[in-house]
């Protein structure tokens, strides 16, 4: 195993060439003079325009040794001179008439300290890392401002309104809609006094350490589908200058406070077509500064510079952040985060916060937004944008091309070659460019010609884990590389051109010499006895285009051997004729993308085919042939696709792999195993950096260089990640030709050759139907289907190198570790936890461990139960939620456990509530209130008496308890005399018809004593003696007392 891939070089889109932008940013509307300005000073600049810019630019020039330094102004304060930390900056803020510029000024100091103050400040080296520390206490500035009519229609606007007093009015995330980054964000807030304050992206304090001090300012960042904006919670106990919209207070040399305002967002998608030079960029962290950005020398009156940087992780990850033009740090001992730019008339310089004090190249937390989405981020991409001023001048008639006639859209045109001919070199589209000349070179067609099939053997006498097809093809002194395919997706009963080299692969035994024979076949199209190994049509956008009918091959092969262990594998059964079988999703469990994933199919006969990222076409047309397995992967899965196959269908027609009519071979497969093996590699160290850039199916993409090598020395793969879709994030391979089998269907995926030093690629052209990335149709038979047309593109160049031994893995306080081959894996002592660093480090190509060693700190006790709340624990942080019917008050959701075993701020207070107790009929209720344990009392109104129901009802949030009150009406006079009368009716007994009345009737007296009277005399005898019997008790009980 002498050479294993080695360094990978990954480099995201969001790295953006600086460019000529067209109908996007003209010479701006309004600029002035360059006039002197000093510290302590407040300059109101007369643009009368009559309306707000919609783009302000304050450009402070600061003169050293000769050079020009240009800083840049700042919408707000975020400090004031109460703490003893130099800061400096302009502050501007503008209406429909005047722009004001507002300076330092450190005289008025609260607690005594003293700080150095200037107009233009780039941070001092303790806290920020990059190059010579600049602070001018004055210098000369100037303003250029843009209106409205000096760009094309904002893609996206929003108004809202957002107040530092009210908690949920500091945070507010909207959808801008795009599905892609906008190519400008302006995010600013209108203030009550008619003023604009533009917002930032850096957060130089976020929880001041006093009252008395200030912090203010709009903080905004965004990513491909939305905007967030932070402005900082005011408490009601903070000093004026501390949590507001916009401020210039203690410190400035004016008094400005605003706690409110409304919010105006507009974001543009600007036309990045043509490039007049290009800027390096690269990775950004905490650990170290980074080199000046170097483009070629201007006049500053005619470009505009836009820095910013692209979070890699935490919950702002994706999201991009600006940049400031001076440094206003106002904390010595908290998170801070953002990074700070100067530029000249021929460079960049960046300053970025140093991790030994808490900087962070992204951090917004605490006051701003109460917390909402907060993040910390130490690694990010660089974006520079440079914007240069031009108008456009019109270009002569295109050339006449042999072979060949030609069609005018606006500022293109595109060649297309007569039946019988192919595309041989030169451009099929030109467009016309600012300086009234068409890009690239007019096309060549030639005649058509034809190929043949090669076995190309060998004695490795297993599977490789990586095949690689080099097809070298020279045109004009330059050797360009296309790359095979494992199957082919059309055949030649369509007149659209196509071409490539298909290839399969078997573990075939042959006994020679006693070697292992391993076969590997290479079919090459033929049509009407051409070979085309490339072709582009207007069918791509891509320069310049390339066609060949002849050329060299080679085949690499690496083994199982030249990798680590996948870190990922699994394999199973799809079938082109079961609907069943037609589409898998599995998942690979690494929680991150892989550097390398492998998708190919086991046929019957033991070859293998490798799958593809691409779709030539989805849906037969005529009796044209469809085949392949399409596969596309993200951070948690990998998806494949095969096209469905229906009864009836033309021979060729659904397959796994496939080349019949119009290929030098026969090959038709409708069922395999499928085998996925998936990678995390090496790749933290870079020996050359590629520059890439966001692509989409209305424009071609510029060649990505990279320094000169042998193409034996390293392999190329290049990729897309999806901007939106059912398949947003996921990454597809591109092809190494185009063999396009549609007139007006989908197509779509990318295609590319490359050099000994730069990678071309062309793009489907969303005019013919096509598309950055393409599902549908047959394939998969409409699952996960998707279309989408803009992308991140992704150049992964692998250079081969060997090993160098690392030295023994540093020892690590509250840690020990342990040993596995190349990594070394440490684990925290009882009782401590990972803080930061690496617990996992690999031995790398140069002989260093990659990464960070790893920190543990002291474990924090169990987080507090709180009242009417629970919690849940992530790691070292605890978030709390309000039981339903209770809500936050004070205190803190979450906590994060501290290095020192406690855990910060303080627990959170959630309080119920009830509402207003219910109400009955005829019934009048008091109530203590409304939260938790509170009394409700109700009473009947006069004239109504309690019938059912509980007069006391309890709060026991969110619902009062009790029965409902039922009160009923009293009777009235009338209507109980009415019943009195008919009660005594009922009980009156008429005299005349008792037996007494008869007896006397018939009975003479009885001279007896009547029952009565012995009656009355028994009772007496009865109560005497029981009067004796209780005297005589009582008696007894007081002697016994």
């Amino acid at each position: 195993m002498d050479r294993i891939f080695g360094l990978t070089v990954v480099v995201y889109a969001y790295i953006i060439y600086c460019a000529i932008i067209i109908k996007a940013l003209n010479r701006p509307s309004f600029e002035s003079s360059w006039r002197v300005i000093s510290i302590e000073s407040t300059i109101d600049i007369p643009h009368n325009l009559g309306v707000y810019p919609a783009k302000v630019d304050v450009q402070i020039r600061v003169t050293k040794e000769g050079v020009d330094y240009i800083f840049t102004g700042t919408g707000a304060a975020q400090r004031d001179d109460d703490i003893g930390l130099s800061y400096g900056g302009i502050v501007y803020i503008y209406d429909t008439e005047i722009v004001r510029l507002i300076t330092p000024d450190g005289r008025d100091s609260n607690d005594g300290q003293s700080s150095d103050v200037g107009i233009a400040y780039t941070g001092a080296r303790q806290y920020y890392n990059g190059g010579s520390t600049i602070l001018a206490t004055s210098g000369h500035v100037r303003v250029r401002l843009w209106t409205a009519n000096n760009f094309p229609e904002p893609n996206f606007s929003k108004t809202f309104s957002m107040d530092t007093t009210v908690r949920y009015k500091t945070f507010n995330e909207v959808s801008h809609g795009l599905g892609k980054y906008p190519g400008m964000v302006s995010v600013r807030i209108q203030l009550d006094d008619g003023f604009m304050s533009d917002g930032q992206g850096v957060v130089f304090q976020s929880s001041p350490e006093s009252s008395w001090q200030s912090l203010s300012g709009v903080l905004y960042g965004y990513d491909d589908a939305n905007v967030r904006v932070w402005v900082p919670y005011k408490h009601s106990d903070d000093s004026d200058g501390l949590g507001t919209v916009c401020c210039c207070y203690d410190g400035w040399n004016t008094r400005l406070v605003r706690t409110n305002g409304t919010v105006d967002i507009r974001a543009w998608l600007l036309d990045q077509t043509f490039h007049d030079f290009t800027v390096d960029t690269r990775e950004v962290n905490i650990t170290s500064g980074a080199s000046p950005i170097l483009f070629p020398v201007m006049d500053f009156s005619d470009f505009y510079i836009n820095v910013e940087v692209l979070t890699s992780y935490g919950d702002n990850s994706k999201y991009i952040f600006g940049g400031a033009g001076s440094a206003m740090l106002g904390t010595v001992d908290d998170d801070y985060g953002g990074l700070i730019y100067v530029y000249t008339n021929n460079s960049v310089m960046v300053w970025i916060p140093n991790a030994n004090n808490d900087g962070h190249v992204q951090y917004v937390g605490k006051r701003w937004g109460d917390r909402a989405q907060d993040s910390r981020c130490d690694v990010g991409q660089l974006i520079v944008k440079v914007y240069t001023f031009r108008d456009l001048i019109k270009c002569e008639d295109p050339d006449t091309v042999a072979n060949a006639f030609f069609t005018m859209n606006g500022s293109k045109v595109t060649y297309t070659c007569y039946p019988g001919y192919a595309y041989a070199t030169g451009n099929l589209t030109l467009t016309c460019q600012s300086n009234g000349t068409w890009n690239g070179y007019p096309p060549v067609c030639t005649e058509k010609d034809q190929s043949r099939t090669i076995d190309i053997p060998h004695n490795l006498g297993v599977y490789p884990a990586k095949v690689d097809v080099q097809i070298r093809v020279t045109k004009e002194g330059v050797d360009y590389i296309f790359t095979g395919s494992g199957a082919a997706q059309r055949d030649n009963d369509l007149e659209i051109l196509y071409g490539g080299v298909v290839y399969i692969y078997d573990t075939e035994i042959k006994t020679q010499s006693y070697f292992m024979i391993y076969k590997f076949q290479c079919c090459v199209l033929t049509h009407q006895n051409v070979l085309y190994i490339f072709w582009s049509h207007p069918y791509y956008n891509g320069g310049p285009t390339i066609l060949a009918t002849s050329g060299q091959v080679r085949v690499r092969l690496w083994t199982a051997n030249d990798f680590p262990e996948p870190i990922f594998s699994t394999t199973f059964s799809m079938d082109t004729t079961d609907k069943d079988k037609i589409f898998k999703e599995v998942s690979h469990g690494l929680g991150k993308y892989p550097d390398m994933v492998s998708v190919r199919i086991q046929l019957d006969n033991g070859f293998m085919s490798d799958g593809q990222g691409v779709v030539f076409h989805a849906l037969p047309v005529y009796s044209n042939s469809l085949s392949g397995v399409l596969y596309g992967y993200n951070n948690e899965n990998v998806r494949v696709w095969i096209p469905h196959r229906l009864l009836g269908d033309y021979p060729g027609f659904g397959f796994v792999c496939c080349c019949i009519d119009g290929w030098s071979k026969t090959i038709v497969k409708s069922n395999g195993t499928v085998h996925i093996h998936a990678w995390l590699l090496d790749h933290n160290f870079h020996d050359f950096t590629v520059a890439t850039q966001e692509v989409n199916s209305v424009s071609g993409a510029s060649p990505i260089l990279f320094p000169v090598m042998d193409f034996s020395d390293f392999y190329i793969n290049v990729e897309v990640n999806t901007g939106y879709g059912d398949n947003s994030a996921y990454i597809f391979g591109a092809a190494g030709s185009a063999m396009l089998g549609t007139e007006g269907g989908d197509y779509g995926g990318l295609i590319y050759i490359y050099t000994n030093n730069s990678v071309m690629v062309w793009i489907p052209n969303a005019y013919y139907g096509g598309h950055v990335q393409f599902v549908g149709g047959r394939w998969g038979n409409k699952i996960q289907d998707s279309k989408c047309d803009d992308g991140q593109l992704i150049v992964k160049v692998y250079t081969f190198r060997d090993f160098i031994e690392c030295e023994d893995p540093v020892t690590v306080a509250n840690a020990f570790f342990t040993l596995n081959g190349s990594k070394v894996t440490y684990t925290c002592h009882l009782g401590y936890t990972h803080e930061t660093g690496n617990l996992t480090r690999a031995c790398q190509s140069n002989g260093t461990w990659n990464g960070f060693p790893p920190v543990c700190t002291v474990e924090c006790e169990d987080p507090v139960t709180v009242a009417n709340a629970f919690f849940t624990m992530n790691g070292s942080k605890v978030t709390y939620d309000c039981h339903p019917g209770y809500t936050h008050e004070t205190g803190d959701l979450t906590r994060t456990c501290q290095s020192n075993g406690t855990w910060n701020g303080f627990p959170p207070v959630c309080t119920g509530t009830c509402g207003l107790p219910l109400t009955y009929n005829y019934t009048t209720q008091t109530y203590t209130g409304v939260t938790s344990g509170s009394i409700a009392q109700f009473k009947c109104n006069f004239g109504y008496a309690f019938a059912s129901g509980s007069i006391q009802h309890q709060c026991f949030p969110p619902n009062w308890i009790g029965n409902p009150i039922v009160c009923k009406d009293v009777l009235s006079t009338e209507e109980v005399t009415e019943m009195i009368n008919k009660i005594e009716k009922e009980l009156t007994v008429d005299k005349k018809t008792t037996s007494t009345f008869h007896r006397r009737k018939h009975c003479a007296e009885d001279p007896r004593p009547s029952s009565k009277q012995i009656g009355l005399i028994g009772m007496f005898i009865m109560t005497v003696c029981f009067s004796l019997i209780l005297i005589l008790d009582c008696i007894g009980g007081g002697r016994k007392e």
